[in-house]
């Protein structure tokens, strides 16, 4: 079991949240509702009203809905963590739809590569599923409402096999794959819109930025000679990246064109998230990035707003941005324990960064649900798939 990690919100043992005193995994005292929720008496569950508590197997109580006390609250009733998966190989990259959690084991192994694979599991936890499996590596997919899109870099650690890679789809629940593009090279970062699927081609000085409809056809490049572009999100309009080996945030054209600089300065840039008006992003200010920093700038351009920084014991972390906060992983160094992986949070309009989990090893990605009530999050030393509820 780690070393407890006090923080001003939740309070990270390992696996399991003490929070209020409350230890969900372990079903001690009973948990602290949210207003206008009952607790049962079990204290795992709670629900809007105490007729919704009901006997089930073991002898506790669960609510109406059928979920156990043993398992996890449902809706946002209560703040704590829950491990939903454990031990994944390589674990790199995690995304959530309205019922499932879904994360990459990229193929990314010590000591030698193992297949890659898409996983999901049910938000409430359960037993893993495998949704595809594929020749390593895979770094990156994204969702629809039907698909999980992957991008299949399908080259060994740090290098790009000259058309190797492919970006493909399955069905969320599994089945075959379908091929959308092939022969490329290095595809990385991905997303998608509601016509089309958008990639980069990393690990290069002379990266792009291109799109093909999500049932195939034409690819379009509409963006050549990236310097490593690292990330990217869409919005209506426009495709958003940084480009890493030049530190600087730009902005392209979904229908082409010359693409903008709304950033730049910095030795690297990292991951990037957008909202209705403003581009959230990391960045390094020095090469070993001993400092890990948090930006927004507004989507037009303008002034850049540093939001956040702390100390790093490497990478500027993922940033994912809620209703009111943006969420911010990364490795803090500067502590004696181990696990110095942590998710953070911080107003969108800047002010104090508070902690809201601590203990981990590397969490290197993360997911939220679009109204604020989790975050997600994989870590890709120890393998673990993780959920926080906030308050």
């Amino acid at each position: 079991m780690k070393t407890i990690h006090s923080v001003s919100l939740l309070v990270a043992v390992g696996a399991v949240a003490v929070v209020g005193g409350c230890e969900l995994a372990l079903r001690a005292a009973p948990c602290p509702c949210a207003e206008g929720w009952t607790c049962c008496p079990a204290g795992n569950i709670c629900v809007l009203e105490a007729s919704e508590c009901v006997a089930d197997a073991d002898g506790g109580t669960g609510d109406a809905a059928g979920h156990s006390d043993a398992g996890i609250p449902q809706g946002n009733p209560q703040t704590g963590v829950a491990t939903l998966a454990t031990g994944t190989p390589g674990a790199y990259d995690i995304a959530v739809d309205e019922t499932h959690v879904y994360w990459v084991a990229s193929g990314m192994a010590a000591p030698t590569d193992t297949d890659a694979q898409i996983l999901r599991v049910a938000k409430w936890g359960g037993t893993p599923e495998v949704v595809l499996t594929l020749p390593p590596r895979v770094y990156h997919f994204t969702l629809d409402s039907t698909h999980v899109y992957v991008a299949h870099h399908n080259s060994p650690q740090g290098g790009a096999v000259e058309g190797a890679g492919a970006i493909l789809r399955v069905p969320k629940a599994g089945g075959a794959a379908e091929t959308v593009a092939a022969g490329l090279t290095a595809p990385y970062a991905i997303a998608v819109d509601e016509q089309d699927v958008y990639w980069s081609k990393g690990f290069a000085y002379t990266g792009a930025i291109s799109r093909t409809p999500k049932a195939g056809g034409a690819v379009v490049t509409l963006g050549d000679g990236v310097d490593n572009p690292w990330d990217l999100a869409l919005d209506d309009t426009f495709v958003y990246y940084t480009e890493m080996n030049k530190g600087r945030v730009m902005r392209l054209a979904k229908a082409g064109g010359a693409p903008a600089e709304l950033a730049s300065g910095w030795v690297g840039t990292g991951t990037v998230a957008v909202d209705d008006t403003s581009v959230f992003f990391t960045a390094c200010p020095t090469g070993p990035c001993e400092e890990q920093r948090l930006y927004a700038v507004p989507k037009t351009g303008g002034p850049t707003r540093l939001l956040a920084s702390r100390s790093s014991a490497g990478g500027d972390g993922a940033v994912q941005v809620g209703p009111t906060w943006v969420y911010w992983s990364g490795i803090r160094a500067g502590a004696s324990e181990a696990s110095l992986g942590v998710i953070d949070m911080v107003a969108r309009v800047g002010g104090d960064l508070l902690p809201l989990v601590a203990g981990l090893d590397a969490p290197i990605a993360i997911a939220a649900e679009p109204d604020g009530s989790s975050v997600y999050w994989v870590d890709v030393i120890s393998g673990d798939v993780g959920r926080v509820w906030l308050p």
